[in-house]
C-alpha cells in the first residue's frame, strides 16, 4: 500500500503518535553524560573545555623560556669569554697548589731500582726491578741460553783462578804466567779492576 506524508512522518514522528515524544531534560543532565559516558569515535570529554582554538598544542612545552643552542654555543661568546678558565692547568684552591722541584718525577717508575730485589721473587711478584732481559733478549736469545748460560755470566766478575778453570775446561791451552799477565791487562779495563770471562776473552783475542 502507498504511504503518505512518510517523510513528515520521519521528521516528526509524533504525527500518528507513535513516536516518542520529545522532552527537554536540563542542560546539567546533557552535561553529565558527556563527562561520564564513552561516546564512539571520539574523544571523552573530561569538561575541561569544549572547544579549543585551532592554534592550540596540548602537553608541557619543552622550555618555558628562551635558552641558548648549537648557534649561541659556536658564535655567541664575546672575545673575554672565550678566554681559558683561570685554573686551567692549575690549581688555584688553596692548600692544594702543585708547586714542586722541577726535577722532581711524579709517580712509581717502571723499572723498581728504589727497593731491593727479593732473594726469591714470587710469580704472583709482577714488579720489575731491573734484573730481567729486555725485549731483544726474547726475540733473539743467546746461543748458549739452552745450556743455562745468560748473558749476565759472561760479564760477571771472577777470581784468576775460576777463569783459568773455565778456559781451561773450554781446550785452551794457557800456561799460568799467561794467563797472569792477561788477568792483569784485562783488569785495567776496568775502573774498579773486576776481570770477567769476557773481558778476559777480548784481551786474550787481542794480544
Amino acid at each position: 500500500p502507498r504511504e503518505l506524508n512518510g517523510v513528515a512522518r520521519t521528521l516528526n514522528p509524533s504525527i500518528d503518535g507513535q513516536g516518542r515524544e520529545q522532552l527537554v531534560v536540563p542542560k546539567r543532565l546533557e552535561e553529565f553524560r558527556e563527562v561520564n559516558g564513552e561516546p564512539l569515535g571520539k574523544p571523552k570529554y573530561l569538561g575541561h573545555a569544549k572547544h579549543t582554538p585551532s592554534d592550540h598544542v596540548f602537553g608541557t612545552p619543552s622550555q618555558r623560556g628562551p635558552e641558548w643552542g648549537v648557534r649561541e654555543c659556536m658564535a655567541n661568546y664575546s672575545a673575554e669569554e672565550q678566554q681559558p678558565d683561570p685554573d686551567l692547568g692549575i690549581s688555584v684552591r688553596p692548600g692544594w697548589r702543585n708547586s714542586a722541584d722541577a726535577d722532581r718525577v711524579f709517580g712509581t717508575p717502571t723499572i723498581r731500582s728504589d727497593i731491593r730485589a727479593p732473594g726469591l721473587k714470587s710469580v704472583a711478584d709482577h714488579q720489575n726491578y731491573g734484573d730481567e732481559v729486555p725485549a731483544g733478549a726474547l726475540l733473539y736469545p743467546s746461543r748458549f741460553i739452552d745450556s743455562g748460560i745468560s748473558g749476565n755470566d759472561f760479564l760477571e766478575a771472577r777470581s784468576k783462578e775460576e777463569i783459568a778453570e773455565i778456559f781451561t775446561a773450554a781446550g785452551e791451552n794457557i800456561d799460568e804466567d799467561h794467563i797472569a799477565a792477561i788477568f792483569s791487562q784485562a783488569a785495567t779495563l776496568d775502573p774498579k779492576g773486576r776481570v770477567s770471562i769476557e773481558s778476559f776473552r777480548r784481551t786474550l783475542n787481542g794480544s
